[in-house]
């Protein structure tokens, strides 16, 4: 989804030690007032691409433009539009409330400085394969395809199936599950060697 961004202020020069691995440097943005001399400046964004914020406490926000309207309470779901419905970009405020010491809990940090990154494009996939790898990393910390034998003991195999005059029983669980917790019931019940038949 494109989405337009609008803020205030001056466009700078990118320089090479700003550069993020695996992304064009798009623009620099340094947020300044009107009064200042700033100017509206508005930047069109693809979901995928990458917003990095430095605000003035030395504190800095990384993540996809798709979410960088939520950083704001604005509503990442629904475009802004006008009257007649068309379109409109973002309105970026310069600062953002965040919990302090302060009596009554809340303080201001003002936005300094915008980036925008563009993914290249040949690292895309390599990414996507790599975020799918981690998730299923995390949900099962072992995957892969084992054989049983009657005690229902796990051998991985990396491999091909060893020959067998008897016929294969499959199990296959869910993603957010294992052997014991899809087949646990399976497994008491074949203390007596019901699944014998099965290689």
């Amino acid at each position: 989804m494109k989405r337009t961004f609008q803020f205030t202020g001056k466009v700078s020069e990118a320089t090479d030690d700003q550069n993020l691995a695996g992304y064009d440097l798009l623009k620099v943005i340094e947020i300044s007032n009107q009064r200042d001399g700033g100017d509206i400046i508005k930047q069109e964004t693809e979901d995928d691409e990458i917003i990095h914020i430095t605000f003035d406490d030395g504190s800095t926000w990384m993540g996809r433009a798709a979410e960088f309207p939520e950083l704001f309470d604005q509503d990442p779901n629904n475009l802004p539009k006008d009257r007649d419905g068309a379109i409109e970009p973002y309105i970026i405020p310069d600062n953002i409330a965040v919990a302090s010491g302060d009596r009554d809990g809340i303080s201001r940090a003002f936005t300094k400085i915008l980036k925008f990154f563009s993914p290249q494009k040949e690292i895309v996939g390599l990414a996507v394969k790599k975020s799918a790898e981690l998730a299923d990393r995390a949900i099962q910390k072992d995957p892969g395809l084992f054989r049983l034998d009657q005690g229902f003991n796990k051998a991985k195999i990396n491999e091909q199936l060893p020959e067998s005059d008897k016929p294969y029983l499959l199990f296959i669980h869910g993603t957010g599950s294992d052997l014991s917790g899809s087949f646990d019931k399976m497994v008491k019940q074949n203390e007596g060697g019901a699944l014998a038949t099965y290689s």
